[in-house]
């Protein structure tokens, strides 16, 4: 791996300033830098690194299954920005891609750059992103990584039915605002309502005297 902060590269080692270490838990790979800072300060990390055997190559289709972000972020991602650029430019009929995670995420797909770019104005903690490709197996056809049998069909199957269940969450997404909407316009005016009503309740009642004289009703007498 080829590691800088603030485009100081690292080297490998133990617990220095400047040092990083990797790690391998059963193809869980983790790297940790040493880096001072404090409180306030922008570090621009850029970690480069090569993932062997990760496109297999079938009969008639290559494929790409990678989930490119973990569950093993413990925080939000902001402004998230994949870019997968494969070696050859392609007809747009023979890219396809799916991107499975936040259903609010954006995917653009330039097959005349051979290329998928996957966007997220934010990536929950503890959610993943996977991205699927498949495409010609001539754009990669040194690949060693080989299975002896077609798999297209499966894929575009299985696909489909992965596309319809996350239509069917979005609607339902969708249905949810409208309705709270709804019940927010046909409650608010009640609630108002109740609670001028509550509000009249709880005022202290008033009683009010004035200062006029008594009236005498009975007539003056002769002598008055």
């Amino acid at each position: 791996p080829q590691i800088s902060v603030n485009q100081q590269a690292f080297t490998a080692g133990g617990n220095q300033a400047g040092q990083y270490e990797l790690t391998n838990d059963q193809q869980v790979y983790r790297f940790k830098l040493y880096q001072p800072a404090t409180d306030g300060d922008t570090l621009n990390v850029v970690l480069k690194y090569r993932l062997t055997n990760l496109i297999i190559n079938y009969r008639d289709t290559a494929e790409l299954n990678w989930r490119v972000i973990g569950t093993g972020w413990d925080s939000d991602l902001d402004n998230v920005a994949i870019t997968i650029q494969l070696p050859k430019k392609l007809a747009k009929d023979q890219l396809k891609s799916w991107t499975h995670g936040d259903l609010a995420g954006q995917q653009v797909v330039d097959a005349a750059k051979g290329q998928v770019k996957i966007m997220l104005d934010s990536n929950p903690a503890n959610q993943m992103l996977e991205s699927h490709l498949i495409f010609p197996t001539s754009v990669t056809a040194t690949n060693p990584n080989r299975i002896d049998q077609n798999k297209r069909a499966a894929i575009l199957k299985a696909e489909k039915a992965l596309a319809e269940k996350a239509n069917r969450q979005r609607q339902m997404q969708r249905k949810m605002v409208v309705i709270l909407s709804v019940i927010l316009v046909v409650i608010a005016p009640i609630g108002i309502w109740l609670i001028a009503r509550h509000v009249k309740k709880a005022l202290p009642k008033q009683s009010y005297s004035t200062n006029h004289p008594e009236h005498v009703y009975e007539l003056p007498d002769e002598n008055g």
